[in-house]
């Protein structure tokens, strides 16, 4: 359970980063939760994976302006 929350915080975490504009080290911390949560089987990986997805195309939008 203490792993979860773990993943979770890093999620959460994350998004806290993208707002301040700091996309790599919320990058960073998504693949690793990510990483956790599929080894440990839980399915909040796929969400996870949703957020990393939407930060990306976040970081590239801000990119070409």
């Amino acid at each position: 359970m203490k792993t979860l929350q773990i993943t979770l915080t890093l999620a959460m975490m994350s998004q806290l980063l993208v707002a301040r504009g700091e996309f790599e080290t919320a990058i960073v911390n998504l693949r690793e939760s990510i990483d956790i949560l599929q080894r440990i089987g839980s399915p909040d990986a796929a969400t996870v994976i949703d957020i990393l997805n939407s930060v990306i195309e976040l970081q590239n939008r801000e990119a070409q302006d």
